[in-house]
């Protein structure tokens, strides 16, 4: 299933089928389910990614001695930014502001990301496994629809993730997630910048729900997340 041009150049030289486990905009069903589809994976499928860490590499993202909350305030700097899927970063301070007096914070995220003051700054300073490793260690993420929302569910990190209305997370998320999501007319819209109603659906979501949402996910922590499944048709 290679990504890169390149690769595929070179399976059709050399007679390895290539498979394309990409999904259409609007998806009727959970994108991990369409993907196993796509890629021959028939049966009940488990609608959440995997990554294991080494122990070492787990005692890596322990940053703290007190318990440690990971966030995110942009996906600008992604290989496909999308403007809807942004929620304003001053309201993120306010949700890490509430938190900070009980949870040491760790911001994940790429180096032109907002910064979060009281914060520990590891934008840009970490690889795909180190911040895994950081989600692994901490009670909790908040963030966006991006990769480290799956990073996070590959590892079993509760999360808070602020939705909006561009996509549903029937669709893309989670159900072990607190999902704040927008159930307007024109949602899920699927559309990556345009936006005929100034974004209101992110504009609608208040820190004070996500603050609330994150302290019900900390009331779980330790408990076994819930893990989703589909069947897959041949």
């Amino acid at each position: 299933m290679p990504a890169d041009f390149r690769l595929r150049r070179l399976c059709g030289l050399l007679g390895v089928p290539c498979v394309e486990v990409r999904y259409p905009g609007k998806p009727p069903r959970h994108v991990i389910a369409m993907m196993c589809e796509a890629a021959g994976v028939h049966g009940e499928v488990e609608l959440r990614p995997r990554l294991t860490l080494s122990a070492e590499e787990s005692q890596a993202g322990r940053l703290s001695a007190r318990p440690q909350i990971a966030l995110q305030t942009s996906n600008l700097a992604a290989r496909f930014p999308m403007r809807n899927k942004l929620w304003p970063s001053e309201r993120m301070q306010v949700v890490a502001d509430a938190l900070k007096a009980d949870f040491d914070l760790v911001q994940l995220g790429a180096p032109s990301d907002p910064l979060l003051q009281g914060a520990l700054d590891l934008r840009g300073k970490t690889s795909i496994r180190h911040a895994a490793a950081v989600l692994a260690q901490s009670h909790l993420f908040i963030g966006l629809t991006t990769g480290l929302m799956h990073l996070a569910r590959a590892v079993d990190c509760r999360s808070v993730i602020v939705y909006g209305g561009r996509e549903h997370p029937s669709q893309s998320g989670y159900s072990a997630n607190e999902n704040l999501h927008w159930e307007g007319p024109c949602a899920p819209c699927w559309e990556r910048d345009a936006c005929d109603f100034d974004r209101r659906c992110m504009g609608s979501i208040q820190p004070e729900s996500v603050i609330t949402a994150a302290r019900r996910q900390l009331e779980r922590y330790g408990t076994p997340l819930a893990i989703d499944r589909a069947e897959t048709a041949p």
